[in-house]
Formats: C-alpha cells, sequence, structure tokens
C-alpha cells in the first residue's frame, strides 16, 4: 500500500462503532503473511468468528481503505444502465440489483477492472485474500497442500435502508467457500455460532483496519466438521447512508459454488 493517491491521504475516516457487549476474539497481526497465532483456529473453532486487526503505524491502509470505500459509494450513485455498461467492461466481474442491496461480484484470477474502482477492488482483493490465507494455515494446513484452482471472489455492496417492518438487510445463510474474511462501513453483521444467538460482528467497532473472519461450509466439509460453518446475517440497516460492506471468499475448486439469493 505504498503508493497512495492524495485523494486516499486526504480522505476522513469514519467514526468507529460501539464495541458490542460480547467481543469477538481479536488479533493483533502484521501485514507482512506472517504465521498467525494457534489460538486463532481455537477461537474460530468455539466462536465461529474471529477478528484480524491489521497492524498500521503510519495510518497508510486506513487511508488506502477510506479511499477504496470512498469510490465505491461513487460507484454506485451511478446512473442504473452505466453501472451495468461499467461492469460489461470487466470480464471477472457481474453486477447484480435487489430489492434492498445492489453488488458488484468480482472473481479470480481477473479481477476486476470496472472503471473507477478496479485498481482498488484488485488491491482489497489481494489484501482478504492473503489474510484468508493465513487462517487457513493456522487452522488446516493439510487443505493448502491440495491443489486446487482458486476460484475466491471479492463482493461489495451497498444496502439501502431498510423500511421499518422490514425484518432484515439479508437472512441467516452459511457461504460456500473456505473462509470469509469481511468488513463493512456500518453495524449490521450477525454470527451465530453453532446455530445458536446471534451477536455483532462489526469489523469496524475493532478498528479501521479490522477484518471479521467466519468459517465456510467447503471448510465444514474438508475438515470433517472440526470448524462448522458460520451462519449469519445482516440486520436491518436504518441509517440514511447506504451500508456499504466487502465480502471476500477464499474458494479453491469449482465445489465452492457462488452464494446467491
Amino acid at each position: 500500500m505504498a503508493a497512495l493517491s492524495d485523494a486516499a491521504r486526504d480522505s476522513s475516516q469514519t467514526p468507529m462503532a460501539a464495541l458490542p457487549e460480547t467481543p469477538l476474539a481479536t488479533f493483533d497481526v502484521e501485514a507482512d503473511g506472517s504465521p498467525l497465532p494457534p489460538t486463532v483456529a481455537e477461537a474460530l473453532k468455539r466462536d465461529g468468528a474471529v477478528v484480524l486487526r491489521l497492524a498500521d503505524g503510519d495510518g497508510a491502509l486506513a487511508a488506502y481503505l477510506d479511499d477504496v470505500e470512498r469510490r465505491y459509494r461513487d460507484w454506485f450513485a451511478r446512473p442504473e444502465g452505466a453501472k451495468e455498461r461499467d461492469v460489461a467492461r470487466a470480464a471477472a466481474a457481474s453486477y447484480y440489483a435487489a430489492d434492498r442491496r445492489e453488488w458488484v461480484h468480482a472473481a479470480s484470477p481477473d479481477v476486476a477492472a470496472v472503471p473507477g474502482v478496479g485498481a482498488g477492488t484488485k488491491a482489497l482483493f489481494k489484501l482478504c485474500r492473503s489474510l484468508a490465507l493465513r487462517v487457513l494455515r493456522c487452522c488446516a494446513p493439510g487443505l493448502e497442500a491440495v491443489k486446487r484452482r482458486d476460484t475466491s471472489v471479492l463482493d461489495a455492496f451497498s444496502y439501502r435502508p431498510c423500511e421499518a417492518d422490514e425484518p432484515q438487510s439479508m437472512g441467516r445463510h452459511t457461504d460456500p467457500g473456505l473462509f470469509t474474511v469481511a468488513a463493512a462501513t456500518h453495524p449490521g453483521l450477525e454470527v451465530a455460532a453453532g446455530g445458536g444467538t446471534f451477536r455483532p460482528a462489526d469489523a469496524r467497532a475493532y478498528g479501521r483496519t479490522a477484518f471479521v473472519v467466519l468459517a465456510g461450509d467447503a471448510l465444514e466439509d474438508r475438515s470433517r466438521g472440526a470448524f462448522a460453518a458460520t451462519v449469519h446475517r445482516v440486520a436491518p440497516h436504518r441509517g440514511r447512508d447506504r451500508r456499504l460492506a466487502f465480502i471476500f471468499e477464499l474458494r479453491r475448486d469449482d465445489e465452492d459454488r457462488d452464494f446467491m439469493e
């Protein structure tokens, strides 16, 4: 993240959210790809989710993330036809619109070159993929040794505010891949270890460079149940601004299908 635009350095940071009453296990880690402590695997197995907070001594990473976020807000504000034409120019990207949200789906290995957000998507994809691979080496190193085609994806979601009678922004589900790495501008993500009680999993509450990691269906299957896929949902977004979320899924072959409602 050494090369930052002036816009990135000048971008304002969104205030931190309040830490939940039952916080997730949080680990401060370097951004150098070093091994994670074994306690990450223990916490993920127990709680279904952990928080990885990347060191950012000079604030460059936070500034970069702010810039990516700003560019995506501007992009989602474009007219529908313009967004569809933008994505059509990137072979590895798709654009979807639903009742509560719209999103860009960027697949590897040719990460989206969508005008205005392509460079940020590519860098964020690499950052999240690196984090997910580090968790994989910590939790299930035997799976890393199996040579599979990497079909990982990064989705950028824009959630509109829900009406008072709308119960949620996205219903309960699990993700198909090995691991999910998530961050968002507003609270909403909730996780339930073992399918039990839901609790907040808002990465922003833990710091500007924090990411929440969840276990997926492929990990549950390939670990023979040692790690259960994390049941999660998105609570109704009531704020005036749109909720922007970035969801990366580590997938190692075509068995890990896209999750689409």
